[in-house]
C-alpha cells in the first residue's frame, strides 16, 4: 500500500490514512464540506460485487468527530472514519462507496432520520385524512415510471454510428467480440446509448443457448456502461453470443425497433 499520493493507505501518528482512488466509472457524488467526492452508488456496488466480497475499511458520517478506523483523504479533504457498522441504518443510509484499494472501500453515509420522520408524519396525515396512496402510480396521467440503470455513466469514448439495420434515427453500436476473464463475473464492456437517440436502451448479453448473462435497466441517451456483472462465470473458450438492444420511447416507454448484434464471447 502506498503511504502518499492519492491512492492506497498509510498512517500518521498511529492513525490509518486511506487515500481515495479515482475511478472513471464512478456514478455518484458525495458532498462533504467543501469537497465533492466521486463514488460508486450502492447499486453499482451490488452489480460489481453481487456476493458482497469486498473489504469495508470504515464509514464516514457527517458531523461525527473522531476516526477510530482512520482517515479518508481526498485531495485536501480529510474525513474521519468510524468502524464499518458503527452507525445505525435506522438513522443513516449508505449513499456511496469510495475505492481505497483494489477491492477495499470506505462507505459514505447520509443522515436520513429527519427525512424519514417527515415521511412518517406525512403518512399519518394522509391516513388521518382518509387518503390512500395507490401502488404503482408514478406521476401525472400520461407519464411512466422509468427504472434507470444506476451503473450508467456519461459516454467517454468514440460513438459507433452503425445502425445495425434498425429504424432510421436510432444508432446501435456494433461489436465483433467481447473478451471476459475466465471464471470471473466482473466484466469491462463498452455498452452505450449514443447521444441523440430518441429512446431508452435496455441492453442484454445472451449466449446462443438462451442463457442471459446480463441485462441492464433503462439507459438514457448519451450514457454508457463500462463495468457489468455476469450472472455466472464462463470457462475458457469461445462462445456464440448476442448483444440485444431493446428500445423504448422517451415519452411513454412504448417499445420501438431494437436490434440483435451477433458477437463472439471470448473467455480467457
Amino acid at each position: 500500500m502506498a503511504a502518499n499520493g492519492n491512492t492506497g493507505s498509510g498512517s500518521a501518528q498511529g492513525q490509518a490514512i486511506f487515500y481515495a482512488q479515482p475511478r472513471r466509472n464512478y456514478a455518484g457524488h458525495y458532498p462533504a464540506g467543501e469537497a465533492n467526492l466521486e463514488c460508486y452508488t450502492p447499486r453499482q456496488m451490488k452489480s460489481l460485487y453481487p456476493s458482497g466480497a469486498y473489504e469495508k475499511v470504515g464509514e464516514y458520517a457527517p458531523g461525527k468527530g473522531g476516526g477510530p478506523a482512520g482517515v479518508l483523504r481526498s485531495g485536501a479533504a480529510e474525513l474521519p472514519l468510524s468502524r464499518y457498522g458503527a452507525h445505525s441504518r435506522v438513522t443513516h443510509r449508505e449513499k456511496g462507496w469510495v475505492a481505497v484499494g483494489a477491492d477495499s472501500f470506505a462507505a459514505l453515509l447520509t443522515n436520513v432520520l429527519v427525512p424519514r420522520a417527515l415521511i412518517a408524519a406525512l403518512v399519518l396525515v394522509l391516513i388521518a385524512g382518509g387518503v390512500l396512496l395507490a401502488p404503482g402510480v408514478a406521476g401525472p396521467p400520461g407519464t411512466a415510471a422509468v427504472d434507470l440503470e444506476e451503473g450508467a455513466v456519461p459516454w467517454q469514448g468514440v460513438q459507433n454510428q452503425d445502425t445495425g439495420g434498425t429504424q432510421e434515427g436510432i444508432a446501435i453500436p456494433g461489436y465483433k467480440s467481447i473478451t471476459v476473464g475466465a471464471g470471473r463475473t466482473n466484466v469491462q464492456v463498452n455498452f452505450q446509448n449514443p447521444e441523440g437517440n430518441p429512446c431508452y436502451f435496455r441492453i442484454s448479453l445472451r449466449l446462443d443457448d438462451g442463457t442471459v448473462l446480463y441485462q441492464s435497466k433503462m439507459i438514457r441517451p448519451g450514457m454508457a456502461l463500462y463495468d457489468i456483472a455476469l450472472t455466472k462465470p464462463l470457462r475458457t473458450g469461445e462462445y456464440g453470443a448476442t448483444v440485444r438492444y431493446e428500445t423504448f420511447s422517451l415519452s411513454d416507454l412504448s417499445p420501438m425497433n431494437g436490434a440483435d448484434v451477433r458477437i463472439t464471447l471470448i473467455a480467457r
